[in-house]
């Protein structure tokens, strides 16, 4: 169901590919493998597991995303985050990765990805829909410099 006022942001499209094909190749590489020293008395359940996963692939990519919405931001499609619920935030970056790291009243800390790619700017947009007072509007971002 789409909420008015949502901003929804997804994995941008190389890093689908790159972790397709990183999915995809154990299964792959095992049935390559198996017939080249034939091994392979049926490829039909290595095939199976292929097919199975690139229909898990298929099912579940469009949900991997980060919506922003006037009451909070939902993250893959499975966890709540009310405003109300914030009680520090970070911006952090791991691996290279920018991330604002959350702090709860209640429950575990998240970390909310922000190379995810949409309309405009993930984490200035989560800074902006922030109530008045709550700590994403005191978070600090690195400003990116464009010639």
């Amino acid at each position: 169901m789409k909420h008015v006022g949502t901003a929804t942001f997804r994995l941008p499209r190389c890093w689908q590919v790159v972790f397709f094909v990183v999915v995809i190749l154990g299964p792959c590489a095992n049935l390559l493998m198996d017939f080249h020293f034939g091994m392979v008395l049926s490829p039909i359940p290595e095939l199976i597991t292929v097919a199975v996963w690139v229909l898990v692939w298929i099912f579940l990519m469009p949900r991997y995303t980060v919506q922003v919405r006037p009451d909070g931001v939902k993250l893959l499609s499975l966890w709540w985050l009310p405003w109300s619920d914030v009680s520090e935030v970070r911006y952090w970056k791991l691996l290279g990765l920018p991330y604002f790291r959350v702090k709860r009243r209640r429950g575990l800390s998240w970390w909310i990805p922000l190379y995810f790619v949409g309309d405009c700017d993930l984490g200035q947009l989560i800074i902006r829909a922030a109530p008045p007072g709550n700590p994403f509007r005191s978070v600090s971002m690195p400003t990116l410099i464009s010639n």
